[in-house]
C-alpha cells in the first residue's frame, strides 16, 4: 500500500520580475498536501509564506534529495523558463519514487511532441490541464485542473453580501484584450447587446505600472 510522506518539487529560482517560473500547479498541490502532514521539499526554498517570516511552503534541505521522497514532481516551467532539460537521473533504474509531470502548456505542437516522446513516456503520471476528447493521449496522462491557490481565497475572503453588490457584467482580460482576435470580436459584437439587454459591462483593468496598494500585494 502506497504511503505518501514526502514530496520533492523541482522549482526555479526567481532571477528577475520578468523571469519567474511561477509554479502554480505545484503550489496548489503543495498547499493541499501540507495540512495532511506531507513533508514538502525542493532544490530551493520556494514560496515564502509572508513578508515578515522566513518560513517557506516548500523547503530546501540539503540532507533530503529525491531519493528520500515518495513522489518527485516537475512542471513545464523547468523546460521552458529553466534549464530546458529534465534533471539527470530522474528516471534512473530501481528508483523508489513516483515521477509526476505537471503540464499546463497551451501549444498543441509542443503537446504532441512531448506526449509521445520516449522521455515523457517514462513519467509514471502526467497531469495535464488543457485536455481535449478529440486528442489521443498516452496512458500516463490524466486530465487536471488549475485549482485555486490560497492567495486567491485570501483576496475574496471579505466580499460584500449579494444584496450589497453592484449589478455589472465583469469583462477583464488584463491589458491584452486587443491583442487577441476572439476577445476583440466579442467585445464589438456581443458586449453592446449584453449591455442593452442584461447588465452594464464593467471593463476596468489595473494599471500594470501602478505600485501595489499594500505590503502584502507588493510581496505577492
Amino acid at each position: 500500500m502506497f504511503s505518501l510522506k514526502r514530496v520533492f518539487f523541482y522549482c526555479l529560482p526567481i532571477t528577475a520580475p520578468n523571469q519567474v517560473g511561477y509554479h502554480h500547479l505545484m503550489l496548489a498541490i503543495a498547499e493541499g498536501l501540507k495540512p495532511l502532514g506531507v513533508q514538502l521539499y525542493s532544490n530551493i526554498n520556494y514560496w515564502k509564506m509572508s513578508p515578515e517570516s522566513d518560513e517557506y511552503l516548500i523547503i530546501h534541505d540539503p540532507d533530503v534529495q529525491p531519493d528520500d521522497c515518495d513522489v518527485v514532481m516537475i512542471d513545464e516551467h523547468w523546460l521552458i523558463t529553466g534549464p530546458g532539460e529534465l534533471p539527470p537521473q530522474l528516471f534512473k533504474p530501481r528508483r523508489n519514487y513516483i515521477t509526476v509531470y505537471l503540464d499546463n502548456s497551451e501549444s498543441t505542437k509542443l503537446i504532441r511532441k512531448k506526449s509521445w516522446s520516449q522521455e515523457f513516456s517514462q513519467f509514471d503520471l502526467i497531469l495535464r490541464t488543457h485536455c481535449s476528447h478529440q486528442f489521443e493521449y498516452p496512458k500516463n496522462f490524466r486530465p487536471w485542473t488549475f485549482s485555486l491557490a490560497q492567495r486567491v481565497f485570501d483576496e475574496v475572503s471579505d466580499v460584500p453580501d449579494y444584496d450589497q453588490r453592484n449589478y455589472h457584467l465583469l469583462v477583464n482580460f488584463r491589458d491584452t484584450q486587443w491583442m487577441h482576435s476572439v476577445r476583440k470580436n466579442v467585445y464589438h459584437s456581443l458586449h453592446p447587446y449584453i449591455e442593452s439587454k442584461l447588465a452594464p459591462v464593467y471593463k476596468a483593468v489595473n494599471d500594470f505600472n501602478a505600485p501595489p496598494t499594500s505590503e502584502d500585494h507588493y510581496f505577492q
